[in-house]
C-alpha cells in the first residue's frame, strides 16, 4: 500500500493502466482512524482535465489538501472558480500533506485565491513546525496571547499559532479539535470556540469532511462564527457514531434538523463574512 503522495506511476499495470485511487482506514479500539492513501489515476490529473464550465459557474470550490500534490491543477481550478467570484475553501487533509507539500501550500496561500481554510490538530502542529522564525514572530505579534509561550505545548497554543499564520492569507481559518470541538478565527480578529457534542466515537473516518460540510453550510447561510462551528460539530457528531464514512437518511435528517436549530438562533452581523 502506497503512502499518501506516492507517485502513482509506480503502480502501472502490465498494460500501462493505473488503478483508481484507494484509501485504507485503520480504526483502533477508541474509534481513532489512520489512513493509508494510494492516489492512483488521480495523481495523473492535468489542468486540461478539469470541467472548466462547471468551475466557472460554481458558487463554491472546496479542495482537499491532496490537490497540493498537483499544484498546477489546483491553481487552474481556483482561477476558473474565481472568474465567477466563487468562494474557495481548502482542507489541509493530512499532516503528511502539510509536510510533503509545504512549498505548494505556501505558494497557493500567497496567490490569494483561498478564502477559507480548515485544518485539524495534527495538521496545525505540522504547519507550525514549518513556519520560519519570522513567520512565528509575526503570528505572535498579531495575537498577543501567544507571546512568550511555547507554540508546541499545550496544543491550544499550537493551534492558535497555526491559525494566526494562515490568517495572513485567508479570510477565515478553522481548526477542528476532535472531541474538544473546534476553534475558528477570522481576519478581523474575531475568535470563536465550539464544543463537540460528547458522543461516543465508534469510528472517526469521515469526521473531518463531515465537520467541514456542516461548517460551510452554515457559513454560506450567513451564520456567525459560533453558529458555523456548532454546525460543523453537530454534523461530525453524527458520522463518528457509525462505522465507515457513510450515514443513512435518518442521520442526515438529524444533521439537517440540528443545523436548522443552530441557524435559527440570533445571528451576529459582525460575525458573518
Amino acid at each position: 500500500m502506497a503512502y499518501e503522495g506516492d507517485d502513482a506511476s509506480d503502480a502501472e499495470g502490465e498494460n500501462g493502466i493505473i488503478g483508481s485511487a484507494r484509501c485504507v482506514c485503520l480504526v483502533d479500539d477508541r474509534g481513532q482512524r489512520t489512513m493509508r492513501t494510494y492516489l492512483g489515476a488521480s495523481a495523473k490529473t492535468r489542468a486540461d482535465d478539469l470541467p472548466s464550465e462547471a468551475l466557472r459557474s460554481a458558487d463554491v470550490l472546496h479542495a482537499e489538501g491532496y490537490a497540493l500534490y498537483k499544484p498546477d491543477v489546483l491553481a487552474r481550478a481556483c482561477a476558473l472558480a474565481k472568474e465567477n467570484g466563487a468562494l474557495v475553501s481548502l482542507d489541509l487533509a493530512s499532516f503528511e500533506v502539510v509536510r510533503h507539500c509545504r512549498d505548494a501550500l505556501r505558494e497557493t496561500l500567497e496567490s490569494g485565491v483561498v478564502d477559507v481554510i480548515f485544518c485539524n490538530e495534527d495538521e496545525a502542529r505540522e504547519l507550525v513546525r514549518g513556519i520560519d522564525d519570522d513567520g512565528c514572530a509575526r503570528a505572535q505579534e498579531s495575537h498577543p496571547q501567544l507571546n512568550g509561550r511555547d507554540v508546541e505545548r499545550p496544543s491550544e497554543e499550537t493551534e492558535l499559532a497555526a491559525l494566526a499564520y494562515l490568517l495572513r492569507y485567508v479570510k477565515l481559518a478553522v481548526c477542528s479539535r476532535g472531541k474538544r470541538g473546534c476553534v475558528a478565527m477570522n481576519a478581523e480578529g474575531e475568535r470563536s470556540e465550539s464544543r463537540a457534542e460528547g458522543v461516543e466515537a465508534i469510528d472517526t473516518t469521515g469526521a473531518g469532511d463531515t465537520f467541514t460540510s456542516g461548517f460551510l453550510h452554515a457559513y454560506l447561510a450567513g451564520g456567525s462564527l459560533r453558529q458555523c462551528g456548532d454546525a460543523g460539530c453537530a454534523a461530525g457528531a453524527e458520522v463518528v457514531q457509525v462505522r465507515g464514512a457513510e450515514m443513512d437518511d435518518d442521520r442526515w435528517r438529524r444533521v439537517r434538523e440540528k443545523i436548522a436549530i443552530i441557524l435559527g438562533k440570533e445571528r451576529s452581523p459582525s460575525a458573518t463574512m
